[in-house]
C-alpha cells in the first residue's frame, strides 16, 4: 500500500470522505484515520457479530428513509473531536470509478466543520472486488490524502450541490491519475 499525503491528515476532528471499491477501503481509513467512525446501512447492523461490534466501537448506522438521524449522530461524534468517514457513493461501486455523490457528509460538514477530507483510494478493487467472497490476489493499492474543501455554512442549495460536484470530480481526476500510476508499477 502506498500512502500520499499523510501529513494532510487533521489533528482534530474532520469529516473524512473517501471512494469505495472493496472492503479494504475500510481497514486502510481505519489505519489512517485510528479514531474514525464510519457511517453505514442500517442492515450491516443487524449482522450477527460485524453488527454488535460496529455498534460497540460507535460506528453510525444510516436509513435512506432518515439520513438526518445520521447527520445528527456524527456531530455528536465531532463535538468529540474525533473522525466522521463517509462513502458519499453510498455503496461500493462495481465499475472501478467513482459513482453518484450523496448530500449527508456535505451537510454534515456545513454544519459542524465548514470542510471536508477528500482521501481517494485505487486498487482495492483489484484485489477484493464487491461481490467476490475472498481476496483475488494481493497487489499495489494506493491511498491519497487530498487537501481539505471548504463547505462554507452558509452555502444553499445549489452552492452545496456544485461543491459535491466539483469534489466528486477531483476525486475522479485523481483516482484515475492513481490507477494509471499503479498500471506504470
Amino acid at each position: 500500500v502506498r500512502l500520499d499525503g499523510a501529513a494532510r491528515v487533521p489533528e482534530g476532528r474532520a469529516v473524512v470522505i473517501c471512494n469505495h471499491h472493496s472492503y479494504i477501503d475500510i481497514f486502510l481509513l481505519f489505519h489512517l484515520f485510528p479514531r474514525i467512525h464510519m457511517t453505514a446501512r442500517r442492515s450491516l447492523f443487524r449482522i450477527p457479530f460485524l453488527g454488535w461490534a460496529m455498534t460497540l466501537l460507535g460506528h453510525i448506522p444510516h436509513r435512506d428513509d432518515d439520513p438526518q438521524e445520521a447527520i445528527d449522530r456524527a456531530a455528536g461524534w465531532l463535538e468529540h473531536g474525533v473522525f466522521v468517514g463517509f462513502f458519499p457513493e453510498g455503496t461500493r461501486a462495481p465499475s472501478g470509478d467513482i459513482g453518484a455523490f450523496r448530500s449527508g457528509a456535505f451537510r454534515l460538514a456545513q454544519r459542524v466543520t465548514q470542510q471536508v477530507q477528500p482521501v481517494v483510494v485505487a486498487g482495492t478493487g483489484r484485489v477484493w472486488a464487491k461481490g467476490q467472497i475472498l481476496i483475488r490476489r494481493l497487489g499495489p493499492v494506493a491511498m491519497r490524502v487530498l487537501p481539505p474543501v471548504a463547505v462554507p455554512a452558509d452555502a444553499g442549495r445549489v452552492e452545496l450541490r456544485r461543491i459535491i460536484a466539483a469534489t466528486r470530480e477531483l476525486m475522479l481526476a485523481e483516482h484515475r491519475r492513481l490507477e494509471a500510476e499503479l498500471a506504470g508499477e
